[in-house]
């Protein structure tokens, strides 16, 4: 039998963590005295690497200087994550339920920190769902790179990546796997060729796309 994967960006996709990683930026700014950091901001930064959303959460100053402030927002995010929780989407854990009877499910994030996956997974009791989940950033790659690996490693015959945002798209083509947009999420991909209002709608478009691969 072939063997079939769906790969998870995480924000905007499954669950949406606007509301705490604000707070946290804000906690980290105030602690240093720097300029707030807008909502704005943060909902720009959703799918970029670190550098990315240090450009957007302080753009006054130099990466060397933002750069680690960055870091540690993204560090203290992951700590309220793990006491909060985010907003998870409707029927995100029915719909992983469902999908992981019949393909292997994993996770790709940019994220510096694999606990930022650990994070969700704690936090929605979903460990018995995911393969794997990969941290792009801590691994030193790409998103593209972090999703061929998943796709190597785990010798799938046709896989997936769900996400929200145009560097999702870009990165599914690059790591060359189909890709389904989420459009509830913080991004706009014009040209995405399957796409998703809500999670529960994936179990069929799935079908679709490995019929078609």
């Amino acid at each position: 039998m072939e063997r079939q994967g769906i790969i998870f960006d995480l924000d905007g996709t499954l669950w949406d963590v606007a509301d705490v990683t604000h707070m946290s930026a804000n906690q980290v700014s105030k602690k240093y005295g720097l300029s707030p950091v807008s909502k704005k901001a943060v909902l720009d930064s959703f799918g970029l690497p670190k550098e990315g959303s240090a450009k957007n959460f302080f753009p006054d100053l130099p990466l060397s200087i933002s750069l680690p402030y960055t870091e540690e927002i993204i560090s203290s995010n992951i700590d309220n994550l793990f006491e909060f929780g985010g907003k998870l989407y409707p029927g995100v854990i029915e719909t992983l339920e469902v999908l992981n009877k019949d393909y292997d499910l994993f996770i790709v994030t940019n994220s510096p920190f694999r606990r930022y996956a650990e994070s969700f997974i704690a936090s929605t009791k979903t460990a018995g769902c995911f393969k794997e989940y990969y941290s792009a950033g801590e691994l030193g790659l790409t998103k593209a790179q972090a999703i061929k690996k998943v796709v190597l490693h785990f010798a799938l015959q046709k896989a997936v990546y769900v996400g929200d945002t145009e560097t999702d798209f870009i990165s599914s083509k690059e790591a060359g796997v189909e890709f389904v947009f989420a459009d509830y999420g913080f991004g706009n991909v014009a040209d995405a060729k399957f796409r998703i209002s809500a999670l529960s709608e994936l179990p069929s478009v799935i079908e679709r796309v490995f019929k078609n691969k």
